[in-house]
């Protein structure tokens, strides 16, 4: 089916699907704060869910990827599990302590990630990566990772943008801030989700080392941890020791 971005694997089914431009099922309620789309790139607007809609994916494509949709709910469940145990264990007297894991699967992230940045730049002002001819039709080779027919290899995947001991703030809140080259392409995004901050990189020209800056459409900036590649796991600290960690699991 022609208007399927996923059409260059074959076997496309005879009918369009809406595909959530985010997942409904990290959020508590029925509308979420947004940004970082074309129509809100320099202030947050809240949204209901069923209007986070694209016709741009086929049934039978749209479902293959619904499993992806787990890991950023399974994403949202190790941040609330951890903020909580924290919670817990610093109403405690200080000791040291048995390290609790909470588990998020980083390769369906990864790919969920890809799959949401596909969907949003669909139609956009410039193409997606350094293969993609138009803003209409990703690339063969970012559709074949998005369904796991290839792998991502250094430097391109997901990377973690995280101090130690920085505060994360849980909320129904979700920002996606694309990140373009020279205004040629797109190299990939920033997702901050409910406060937690990835970066999606496509491109193969390594990124710089060091704390990374965003700048906002405003005339304002942010200024970032250096990105992690494919970080293995987020340790949290309850006094001098290692409470519990975050993993992220690769293989």
């Amino acid at each position: 089916m022609d208007k399927c971005w996923a059409k260059s694997l074959g076997d496309c089914s005879d009918k369009m699907s809406g595909e959530h431009l985010v997942t409904a099922g990290i959020f508590t309620t029925d509308k979420v704060m947004v940004q970082g789309f074309s129509w809100c790139l320099d202030s947050p607007k809240e949204i209901g869910l069923n209007s986070l809609v694209r016709n741009v994916l086929c049934k039978d494509h749209n479902s293959q990827l619904s499993p992806l949709d787990d890991a950023v709910i399974g994403l949202f469940q190790a941040l609330k599990d951890c903020m909580r145990l924290s919670d817990v264990r610093n109403a405690l007297p200080l000791r040291r302590w048995t390290r609790t894991n909470f588990d998020v699967d980083g390769r369906k992230l990864e790919r969920w990630c890809l799959k949401t940045l596909i969907t949003l730049s669909i139609g956009g002002p410039m193409p997606l990566g350094p293969k993609s001819k138009n803003p209409s039709t990703p690339h063969e080779d970012l559709v074949a990772l998005c369904y796991n027919r290839l792998q991502f290899t250094s430097p391109a995947g997901l990377y973690v943008s995280y101090a130690a001991g920085e505060n994360v703030t849980l909320e129904d809140r979700v920002m996606i801030s694309p990140i373009n080259r020279d205004d040629n392409y797109l190299v990939g995004a920033r997702f901050s989700l409910g406060g937690f901050h990835l970066i999606l990189y496509i491109d193969n020209i390594p990124l710089k080392p060091g704390p990374i800056t965003f700048n906002r459409k405003d005339g304002t900036s942010e200024r970032r941890p250096p990105p992690l590649y494919r970080t293995k796991a987020l340790n949290f600290q309850v006094g001098p020791h290692i409470s519990h960690s975050m993993r992220f699991i690769w293989n």
